[in-house]
């Protein structure tokens, strides 16, 4: 299955109907997606700097560890960046509900997040969602098994994929110089 155009300034064109061009009209949409998260599904919408792999294979989804900025990295990007249970539940709710919404085929997606402070706790904001792995991707090179481009492989050609894990810092390089 090709996707017309070659490059993703060539996304803007009328894709047709399958269901990979499909997923990249409806991320290329930012505006539309984010005023679909904000009235069907609640979620402040806005801009921020923090990403979460999610790896939709044909049995389910996979959670990768969150990536986010790093002025001191080599690639500009860290992973992992820590987070407590109480805001990965609601961060996982969300990708889950957004790529049954839209009806994702498998592959990895990067959904582009941040927090907002709520009334009570810090609160899940929405920015955007990436239909495989973009820029941020490369900080999983060296530091997760397999990494999210291997994991986007695996996806698109249905090569099973049982579980994402961090290296241990001996083991990844990239760990060990922080």
């Amino acid at each position: 299955m090709a996707i017309s155009g070659k490059y993703p300034q060539d996304l803007g064109q009328n894709l047709g109907t399958d269901p990979r061009e499909l997923i990249h009209q409806a991320c290329h949409d930012v505006v539309g997606l984010r005023q679909w998260v904000a009235a069907n599904l609640g979620v402040a919408t806005g801009d921020f700097d923090l990403w979460l792999p999610i790896a939709l294979t044909g049995k389910g989804s996979l959670y990768a560890e969150v990536i986010g900025r790093d002025a001191q990295s080599f690639y500009g990007y860290k992973q992992p960046i820590d987070l407590s249970d109480q805001e990965r539940q609601p961060l996982y709710k969300l990708g889950f509900d957004l790529l049954h919404h839209l009806e994702a085929p498998p592959a990895v997606y990067l959904m582009q997040f941040g927090f907002v402070q709520g009334e009570e706790k810090r609160e899940v904001g929405f920015d955007r969602l990436f239909p495989f792995p973009a820029a941020p991707a490369v900080a999983s090179l060296g530091i997760q098994e397999p990494d999210l481009f291997t994991c986007h492989w695996h996806c698109l050609t249905g090569i099973p994929l049982r579980d994402i894990l961090i290296l241990e810092k001996d083991l990844a390089p990239n760990l060990a110089q922080k």
